[in-house]
């Protein structure tokens, strides 16, 4: 039932909510959360310092109060939607993987083998998974009701 024009439409969306959540572009970082849910920690005094007078080269000034992992964008412009096909799809960083690394070590986990998405994200894909099933199922001729149990 799930096709390619599902995990294209949604691969797009999965993208977005993901950075929302793991960056909060909207609220400058200040809603920003690790892949597991949690508020960022504080950064070093030292770095906060520095971050926060906004002086760092090629720094984007509006995450300066935030512990979001963002300094430049690039990492946060970096995620994006990569492959899709009749079986799902595949997003992530295209140049900054040792970043997301790097970040795991320093306990500011955006993306880890363990956990791939934030629970919010993978909610998201489930609802709509299940919709759209439910749609295509009904639109076949199926029966009224259709549940979809995804594992990721």
């Amino acid at each position: 039932m799930l096709d390619k024009k599902f995990w294209l439409d949604i691969g797009k969306h999965v993208v977005t909510r993901y950075r929302e959540f793991i960056f909060d572009n909207v609220g400058k970082g200040s809603g920003a959360k690790d892949v597991f849910g949690n508020t960022y920690d504080a950064y070093s005094k030292g770095y906060a310092i520095k971050k926060q007078s906004g002086t760092i080269k090629r720094q984007k000034a509006s995450f300066k109060n935030s512990t979001a992992p963002v300094l430049s964008g690039d990492l946060f412009n970096d995620f994006k939607l990569r492959k899709t096909d009749g079986s799902g799809f595949t997003f992530g960083t295209t140049s900054w993987g040792g970043k997301v690394k790097n970040l795991e070590r320093l306990g500011r986990v955006i993306s880890s083998d363990k956990k791939a998405l934030p629970d919010k994200v993978v909610d998201y894909i489930v609802e709509q998974a299940e919709a759209y099933g439910e749609k295509e199922w009904k639109r076949k001729g199926g029966g009224k009701n259709i549940t979809i149990d995804i594992k990721v």
